[in-house]
């Protein structure tokens, strides 16, 4: 008697297990579609993204080149980071001679 529910409960517990793993795979192709639209409206993917992007990187340039120019001089070292940093974030020497010239004049404007 032992034995035959012993029997009746691994039958048991398998039929379960293959019933979630028959539902989680049914389950799963429209889950991910779902969360694929979520992402592309959270995140959208093209041109709004390239240019969301484009603008961040100046900024970060900008946050580093105003801290290199609060005293009002970029030396050596400060020089060089903000070079590898400007190489980093793919800005071109047009980019960086404009922001700077941009900064310097903020800077140099009383408020």
């Amino acid at each position: 008697m032992i034995t035959l529910l012993q029997g009746l409960n691994v039958a048991l517990a398998v039929i379960l297990v293959l019933v979630a793993v028959a539902l989680g795979v049914l389950f799963v192709a429209p889950l991910q579609r779902i969360g694929e639209v979520v992402s592309r409206r959270v995140v959208p993917v093209g041109g709004q993204e390239d240019s969301y992007v484009a603008y961040r990187r100046v900024q970060i340039y900008k946050v580093a080149l105003e801290g290199a120019l609060r005293d009002g001089i970029v030396d050596t070292s400060e020089r060089k980071a903000l070079e590898n940093l400007r190489e980093e974030l793919g800005l071109s020497m047009a980019d960086q001679e404009r922001l700077e010239q941009e900064i310097q004049g903020r800077l140099e404007t009383p408020t």
